[in-house]
């Protein structure tokens, strides 16, 4: 099983290499500013 679990590691580690890896982190931190952005908007609503 462990062998099997390993074999799809190269693929991400050169996936993570190529250009569309900065568009991924820039749309993550978009979307955790955005989701801590409508949490303080609830905690001061519900305060």
């Amino acid at each position: 099983m462990q062998g099997g679990a390993a074999l799809p590691l190269p693929p991400l580690r050169n996936l993570s290499k190529t250009p569309v890896r900065p568009i991924w982190e820039i749309l993550h931190l978009l979307f955790h500013t955005c989701l801590d952005y409508a949490s303080i908007t609830l905690y001061n609503l519900y305060k």
